[in-house]
């Protein structure tokens, strides 16, 4: 079995390389082509597997993918030397760092500005935390988080993951906990009781980056997140939608580990990597599909019944009653008016007064003669003056005498 899919991978392989249309043929998730371009869809996709897992998980989710036209890529993380197919064993820390690396080099031979992640389970967990990275920063665009154990888990529902591994049988990965341990396990259970000590009343909310859009899908029938909706982000973020598959397609039965093969789901994803792709208005059995709905304004546990039928439609025309006017409450408006003229009303501006002194008025001769006592005097002061006048201009030689 192992070499046929060996086999398998190295023919597509081969095949997506002699592709001149600039379209990425499928390949499977591991099989990663750098010379994948798209115009469509200029950012890579990077897709994280889950714990107990390897990129094999991914095969089906890459395979959609890459028909809507995404390049994807995708590498096994947190293996064991004694087990390199069983990634995410090693601790969360060592794994991010990693990760961080796969996606640095993925941007680099890809001359991408940005990349977009889906994670699944663990993976999800990590595709939350690596935008927080620092030299990650603004280098994420959206993270799609499927089944993220974002507050931790439990002994039990880890025996749970264990028990359902598909990609490698339940007692080799038993014996490989027994044998080697799994820092991840550990570190995820702490989270869990750091979670219920901080915060009793709901999920936590991780760091979230300014710059990065989330989408947490979950799944009612999940038995290894538990409660399902301990995936969900505890926020109002504009950024974040916490979402339920069964909120679309109510018969939907995904466990935790088919949620990256089932086939509501991958349409989801692509819809939301690109939003101009149409959802089909049917679910993958047949039933009418719902309009999609999110979460993220609903607390720790959802309401009652959830999730609720929707409204009736309200039959037209509408009647609203009429709007109160002041006549309906002229106490209330009486003491408005009294709280505006305390609060609103101000004194009056003083008047600053500016004095100037008075103008000095010149002393000039008069130009008539001040009168006299009567009129004789008067004319005699005036024939004085005359006589005075032509001697003056007698003397000049400007009035010619006979």
């Amino acid at each position: 079995m192992a070499s046929a899919r060996s086999l398998r991978k190295a023919i597509i392989g081969v095949l997506s390389l002699s592709s001149l249309t600039g379209r990425c043929n499928a390949i499977a998730a591991g099989e990663n082509n750098i010379a994948c371009t798209s115009l469509a869809h200029p950012y890579p996709v990077i897709l994280i597997h889950d714990l107990f897992s390897s990129v094999d998980s991914l095969d089906e989710l890459a395979s959609h993918l890459q028909s809507e036209n995404f390049c994807t890529y995708a590498a096994t993380y947190g293996a064991l030397p004694a087990s390199p197919n069983v990634g995410g064993m090693n601790p969360i820390l060592q794994s991010l760092g990693e990760l961080s690396n796969f996606v640095h080099s993925v941007k680099a031979n890809t001359h991408a500005f940005q990349v977009d992640i889906v994670g699944h389970g663990l993976g999800g967990l990590h595709a939350l935390n690596l935008p927080n990275i620092g030299s990650l920063e603004n280098s994420i665009g959206k993270v799609i988080a499927l089944g993220p154990p974002t507050n931790g888990t439990s002994i039990n529902t880890l025996s749970n993951l264990v028990s359902a591994t598909e990609f490698e049988s339940s007692s080799n990965v038993e014996k490989l906990i027994q044998q080697h341990g799994c820092r991840s396990c550990t570190d995820l259970i702490s989270l869990a009781a750091r979670s219920m000590a901080s915060n009793r009343d709901g999920p936590t909310t991780p760091p979230l980056a300014p710059s990065t859009a989330y989408f947490i899908l979950a799944s009612q029938s999940d038995s290894v997140i538990s409660p399902p909706n301990s995936s969900f982000i505890n926020t109002k973020k504009s950024g974040v939608s916490n979402i339920f598959i069964q909120d679309r397609c109510q018969s939907n039965t995904a466990s935790h580990l088919s949620l990256p093969s089932d086939k509501d789901v991958m349409d989801q994803v692509a819809a939301y990597l690109d939003p101009s792709i149409s959802l089909p208005s049917k679910c993958a059995d047949g039933s009418q599909a719902l309009v999609k709905r999110s979460r993220r304004d609903i607390a720790w546990g959802g309401p009652p019944g959830y999730p609720h039928p929707p409204p009736p439609s309200p039959s037209f025309p509408i009647s609203f009653p009429p709007l109160p006017t002041a006549s309906y409450f002229p106490e209330a408006v009486k003491r408005l008016e009294k709280r505006d003229a305390e609060h609103f009303s101000f004194p009056p501006l003083p008047i600053p007064t500016i004095s100037f002194p008075p103008l000095p008025i010149p002393s000039l001769p008069p130009f008539w003669p001040p009168k006299g006592e009567n009129e004789k005097e008067r004319d005699g002061w005036k024939e004085k003056r005359n006589e005075e006048k032509l001697r003056e201009l007698g003397k000049k030689g400007k009035v010619l005498r006979v």
